[in-house]
């Protein structure tokens, strides 16, 4: 086989391999705690992405954005874990945590009532006491994160 039909057979077939792990991923979220945390963290995204378009707040896809970031590293979690690296989860855990308390910090900033420029006009924009509903279930997944670590290590 020639390096041309090798390299045509190889781009065949990545996309096939792709395919194959994306369903695997999906296939380890539809269990359990990993399940329960994606769809807290899916009620948390859609809580604050209505708050936000309820109230004059600038910069409404902000929100949006950083309430998708916890899922990217609650991906790099979920592999981790899949894969038996505890040290590697661990570490994930911790950045997750982080990035949680950061957007949390943000989102306890914006309860209170404020003046904000919307729409080229100054306005006062009332409390935002409903933002601790998703405040509170970002925070209810970091136990349920460790509790997934705990389980695979008694796993072993």
């Amino acid at each position: 086989m020639s390096k041309e039909e090798e390299l045509v057979h190889q781009l065949k077939e990545a996309p096939s391999q792709d395919i194959k792990k994306a369903r695997e991923f999906l296939k380890s979220i539809g269990t359990g705690v990993t399940l329960s945390v994606f769809v807290l963290l899916l009620a948390a995204l859609l809580l604050v992405s209505l708050i936000v378009l309820l109230n004059p707040v600038p910069y409404k896809y902000m929100y949006f954005l950083f309430s998708v970031l916890p899922f990217g590293f609650l991906s790099f979690f979920i592999m981790s874990v899949r894969s038996r690296r505890m040290f590697r989860a661990a570490l994930h855990l911790i950045i997750y945590t982080i990035v949680v308390v950061l957007w949390a910090v943000i989102l306890i900033d914006k309860v209170p009532a404020e003046k904000v420029v919307y729409d080229g006009e100054v306005v006062l924009r009332e409390e935002m006491k409903t933002l601790f509903v998703p405040i509170v279930i970002y925070f209810l997944t970091i136990p349920l994160l460790i509790a997934k670590i705990f389980f695979k290590i008694g796993e072993k």
